[in-house]
């Protein structure tokens, strides 16, 4: 039976958490006393008793060495402070962007890392796994672990997804709370960046959101250094093991609000791509590397997917446009015909200035219209479900286009054209339909699998 407890952070990372202790910056000598504190809404604060200096504005490094072990701040910006003539005194508030508790780090460049483990809101859900049972007389429970998941992610990139039991005693002496969790750890050939790291974290978050259909987000992340170790607790004196290095900081992707989704209520359930699930993740980073800030646009409405407004609109008909540029025929003619047509243009008797001003109006005019580049995406990705809403493809291209028109230049003349309420809410969603289809089966998801999960999920 595979058990871990004692550890917080193994279920979520998302509470509040306060270290007191001294703080300094490395390569001064000037120590001040403070407490960190750090919340899931407002994220970490440092309340020193004096400063750092009343000039100091952006500080790279601040190390604390607190009442849990060392502590380093990075990228701390002063937000302000007090001073009393009575006592010649004075505190001052400063606001870290990333939290490294574990280790004393003297220089932003020794912050590399060759691996990482990390759990994800919804990612047990997920894989819907369930191995905790009752034993025949119905008073005891058994777990055996699931096998692990062996991941070849990219060039330079593992990554071994584990499952275990989380004991929890903090309940009292007669309450003991037990939950099956999962952790993903990705190993590295070579050092990188803690940025470059949560960017990998990012693609597999983002991912689940897609599969979830909610919003996901890191629970808790550990960084771990080759180079870092501490003794073996349990074989002092004779061995090392690594030093695990917790990473916090303020995670704008949490919201309270976010729902705990069931294996029913997923858009793509594990059991439909398991198979294939190495294949879809190396290509879904391939796709994550050319195609960010398509994948941000079409992701980031989960942070409030309850709420609709223009800008909604706006950014799905930009994800469309970017994905289509990305992976489509960017142009209406070819290269040789665009330029003979517009040579012939400049031929005319204009002046250098008037022929430079048509070549620059002119420079994007071989481009499809939105209209045209949804017309395409309807032949290539439509589907059962989209085809049921959709009955009228060349309206549906021609509103959605009048719209976004009308949403970019708000031309009066255009009013009459645009939809508006419920009806652009619809058309939205039905290139939201588009955009997902061609999405998923860049990586390998065909329609079939995610036709009838998503008739729940957008109507």
């Amino acid at each position: 039976m595979c058990v871990c407890q004692g550890y917080s952070y193994l279920t979520n990372m998302i509470y509040d958490q306060l270290y007191q202790g001294d703080w300094y910056i490395p390569g001064q000598d000037k120590m001040v006393h403070g407490s960190l504190s750090y919340d899931p809404t407002n994220g970490p604060k440092l309340d020193v008793v004096g400063d750092f200096g009343w000039n100091v504005g952006l500080i790279n490094l601040v190390v604390g060495k607190t009442t849990d072990g060392f502590v380093t701040l990075l990228d701390v910006r002063r937000g302000g402070g007090k001073y009393w003539n009575e006592t010649n005194t004075s505190s001052a508030q400063y606001y870290p962007g990333f939290i490294f508790h574990g280790y004393k780090f003297e220089k932003v460049e020794e912050l590399v890392f060759d691996n990482v483990s990390f759990s994800l809101f919804n990612l047990i859900e997920w894989f819907n796994i369930d191995s905790l049972q009752e034993d025949d007389f119905g008073n005891l429970f058994q777990y055996k672990p699931p096998k692990d998941i062996e991941l070849a992610c990219y060039e330079g990139c593992s990554a071994r997804i584990e499952f275990y039991l989380f004991r929890d005693y903090s309940g009292g002496q007669f309450k003991t709370i037990l939950k099956q969790s999962c952790k993903i750890t990705l190993s590295y050939k070579s050092f990188r960046s803690f940025k470059e790291i949560l960017r990998d974290i990012m693609v597999f978050f983002r991912f689940l959101s897609v599969c979830t259909y909610e919003q996901s987000y890191p629970l808790w992340i550990m960084l771990g250094n080759s180079n870092i170790t501490m003794p073996d607790p349990n074989m002092p004196g004779l061995r090392q093991i690594p030093k695990e290095i917790r990473l916090i900081y303020h995670n704008s992707f949490y919201n309270k609000n976010h729902k705990v989704r069931r294996s029913v209520e997923h858009l793509i359930p594990y059991e439909s791509i398991a198979n294939s699930f190495e294949a879809i993740i190396r290509e879904w980073f391939k796709i994550s590397e050319e195609l960010d800030p398509m994948l941000r646009l079409l992701v980031n409405p989960f942070l409030d997917k309850y709420d609709f407004s223009v800008e909604k609109f706006m950014d799905t008909m930009r994800a469309a446009e970017t994905f289509h540029r990305r992976h489509h025929t960017n142009a209406v003619l070819s290269k040789e015909e665009f330029k003979r047509r517009l040579e012939q243009l400049c031929a005319v008797d204009l002046t250098d200035e008037e022929r430079k001003w048509v070549r620059e109006k002119l420079n994007f005019a071989n481009e499809p219209t939105l209209k045209q580049r949804l017309a395409e995406m309807v032949t290539l990705y439509s589907f059962p479900y989209f085809q049921e809403r959709v009955q009228e493809v060349d309206r549906f291209v021609k509103e959605v286009g009048d719209s976004r028109n009308y949403y970019t230049h708000f031309n009066p003349e255009l009013e009459k054209k645009a939809l508006k309420g419920k009806d652009l809410f619809d058309a939205m969603e039905n290139v939201k339909l588009l955009l997902l289809a061609g999405v998923l089966g860049r990586i390998g998801i065909k329609s079939e699998v995610f036709d009838q999960a998503i008739r729940r999920l957008i109507y």
